[in-house]
């Protein structure tokens, strides 16, 4: 990956609507992957079993990993300050 990327925190933002558009999708986020924990990657949370159809398997250069959850999961409410 290349570390001209934009910050990861802005490319989360950036396609945060579009993503949330697809089905079964309840929640993204910027973080550490679950698979490489020392590459950041955009996570998207869904509450299907299968990866969800039109989901991109990159975004901007960082890679888009899906994490499983339940019907009543809820995102944490957004916070100021730099992520």
């Amino acid at each position: 990956m290349s570390e001209d990327r934009p910050r990861l925190a802005e490319v989360v933002r950036r396609h945060r609507k579009d993503v949330m558009k697809i089905s079964g999708v309840n929640g993204i986020a910027g973080g550490l992957c679950q698979s490489k924990p020392d590459e950041k990657c955009i996570i998207v949370y869904v509450t299907v079993q299968d990866r969800p159809e039109g989901l991109p398997r990159e975004l901007e250069g960082y890679p888009v990993e899906v994490v499983r959850t339940g019907r009543g999961f809820r995102p944490l409410p957004k916070r100021d300050g730099p992520s």
